[in-house]
């Protein structure tokens, strides 16, 4: 799903930055702070949103959304890791899978 609010608008190291700071449970306050003096993110906003900040219901929307949407992405490659691991301790050396 292709996303278009203010957060979905961010280049990808934010947005990643961002995710990572959800995951470990950072504060929302404290969020809406660093992002909203972002550089990159006070560009985006200029250029998209007539300099209006990130707020409390752009940030809930993503973590409903695109934040989920990260997280399952990450638990899919996580498991992909695991049975590539398996896979890889099962053949034996010098067969092909």
């Amino acid at each position: 799903m292709t996303r278009n609010g203010k957060i979905a608008l961010l280049p990808r190291t934010v947005r990643d930055a961002l995710n990572g700071r959800l995951l470990d449970g950072e504060p929302g306050p404290g969020l809406l702070a660093w992002l909203n003096r972002e550089p990159a993110v006070r560009a985006v906003l200029a250029e998209h949103f007539g300099g209006r900040a990130i707020n409390p219901q752009n940030l809930s929307a993503w973590r409903l959304g695109g934040f989920a949407d990260w997280c399952r992405q990450r638990d899919r490659l996580e498991i992909a890791e695991r049975l590539r691991g398996r896979a890889e301790v099962a053949t034996p050396p010098g067969e092909s899978q």
